[in-house]
């Protein structure tokens, strides 16, 4: 009989180191506890929507800053930009023709050149 009652106390403190065991291992340590996010860090996570809402990284790369936006030129600017392009064309039209114009000037001159020399020489010739 009191290997009986010895067996079932035995037995029952193997249950228990068990469950002790089993207990050790589902606990969470006090890192883990540590490591665990709080109510609070819930809270303060974004939701899926806001990440969906969230400009990445590429967006902002690509806005234009402030600064860029200052810098920008104006529908006036623009129209002023284009003015000077237009009277700036105006002025190298003016400056070929002017070219051209004189580069028949300097053809009829060496022409004229060219016969005069030859009335020299032929001048020359007959003294």
């Amino acid at each position: 009989m009191l290997e009986a009652v010895l067996q079932q106390v035995l037995t029952k403190l193997n249950e228990l180191q068990a469950e002790m065991n089993n207990m050790r291992q589902t606990m969470a340590t006090k890192q883990d506890l540590e490591n665990m996010a709080t109510k609070q860090d819930l809270e303060n996570m974004a939701t899926k929507q806001d990440l969906e809402n969230m400009a990445t990284k590429q967006d902002l790369e690509n806005m234009a800053t402030k600064q860029d936006l200052e810098n920008m030129a104006t529908k006036q600017d623009l129209k002023m930009i284009q003015q000077a392009v237009l009277e700036t064309n105006e002025i190298v039209k003016n400056i070929e023709a002017n070219q051209k114009r004189q580069e028949r000037i300097l053809d009829v001159l060496s022409k004229r050149s060219i016969e005069h020399e030859a009335q020299i020489t032929d001048l020359r010739c007959v003294k």
